[in-house]
């Protein structure tokens, strides 16, 4: 068990039995590098499995971090899509797609992020 608290005591303490977490956002805006690579590290640093997504955005910016650094092989990239998985190899992550055929893209896309929350702490 990991005990996550803040500086701040307004903001309550929790705590993770599970050790995986899912790095995901917005498709529309990405996040520093610094930032990234730094949460990447921490969590690594506490054995955490990790999983994110393969969209452009927020996901592609934690797909560098995965890729840049000594935990990629901690990281799965969950696919809405055949396609996205076939059109990149995100840096030699490991990715596959993780809802059945026959899904409307959007069914897809809230299923694939069900899918990562549910295996994640």
């Amino acid at each position: 068990m990991v005990t996550f608290s803040s500086r701040s005591h307004s903001l309550p303490a929790f705590q993770a039995e599970a050790r995986s977490v899912t790095f995901a956002g917005s498709r529309h805006r990405s996040l520093p590098t610094y930032v990234t690579r730094s949460l990447v590290h921490v969590f690594g640093t506490l054995d955490f499995g990790f999983l994110t997504g393969c969209a452009r955005g927020v996901d592609a910016s934690f797909r560098g971090a995965f890729s840049a650094s000594a935990y990629r092989e901690r990281c799965f990239v969950a696919c809405a899509f055949d396609s996205a998985v076939r059109r990149a190899s995100f840096g030699n992550l490991d990715s596959a797609r993780v809802v059945p055929n026959g899904l409307t893209p959007a069914a897809a896309l809230h299923r694939r992020t069900l899918w990562m929350v549910r295996r994640s702490s």
